[in-house]
């Protein structure tokens, strides 16, 4: 929801061209800030914490090169990402959650070909530093995510069984349907890389799996959206250490 337009003022010098132009907030719910901005064809700022934006302006870049991606237009330290706009939208729109059956496979083909995209030099490794948080301090993020063991449970199998994660395949980390656009049902990019780089593709279907069930208010669909991802590449243990590596590392917020 559109709530409020962005002061032009809190503008770093080098984006100071924006100003007149409308700034308006849309941002979901990370810590970050998103704006979306009305000028041209259109392009959106993402503000964060200084540094905090970094690792997603490289992996937008990456993405970008891919054609997988929006291009980006500009990074500065502070920090301040700023991408064109991207033709289509959110794949949680009415038009697509209408027909469930037909958006799962349309997200499952996006997430096909994010997994067998090669990465050759890809810059970040993200799973690698949710792995660490989560084994290393122990700390539960969020019991919502735990299947039905205690904590401590969780915990312990996370640890013993995290060499079961693969590290190759470029993955988007918070694989949800708001981070897919789609036009017409084509896909044109994915959005909200902070989480982007090379890891095990059964954290994208994770969290496809949980979008679907959260925007489509039903499990009724994760088994057909499995599906037509290919159950033969679906590994359900690995799936179910998603969840503990979600609740103990938070990395559905990178």
């Amino acid at each position: 929801m559109i709530s409020a337009m962005m002061d032009p003022a809190a503008l770093p010098p080098e984006l100071l061209h924006l100003q007149g132009a409308p700034m308006y907030d849309v941002s979901g719910c990370s810590a970050a800030k998103t704006y979306r901005i009305d000028r041209g064809e259109g392009f959106f700022l993402k503000t964060g914490a200084p540094g905090s934006l970094r690792g997603e302006a490289a992996m937008a870049k990456y993405f970008h090169g891919l054609g997988l991606g929006a291009r980006v237009v500009g990074y500065c330290p502070g920090d301040y990402l700023l991408t064109a706009r991207l033709p289509g939208e959110r794949a949680c729109g009415d038009m697509y959650l209408e027909h469930p059956k037909r958006l799962c496979e349309a997200l499952a083909e996006c997430l096909r070909l994010l997994h067998g995209t090669p990465a050759p030099g890809c810059p970040c490794r993200p799973l690698e530093r949710w792995l660490a948080k989560a084994c290393g301090n122990g700390k539960l993020c969020d019991a919502r995510l735990l299947s039905g063991r205690t904590p401590e449970e969780e915990l312990a199998l996370l640890r013993a069984r995290k060499g079961k994660f693969t590290h190759d395949s470029l993955i988007h980390g918070d694989a949800c349907l708001p981070n897919v656009l789609l036009l017409d049902w084509r896909f044109t990019g994915f959005i909200d890389l902070g989480g982007a780089g090379l890891g095990d593709p059964h954290i994208d279907l994770y969290w496809a799996l949980w979008s679907l069930e959260y925007n489509l208010r039903t499990t009724a669909y994760g088994d057909y959206f499995l599906d037509c991802y290919g159950r033969q590449n679906v590994d359900e243990e690995r799936l179910r250490l998603c969840a503990a590596l979600g609740a103990f590392s938070d990395f559905s917020n990178n």
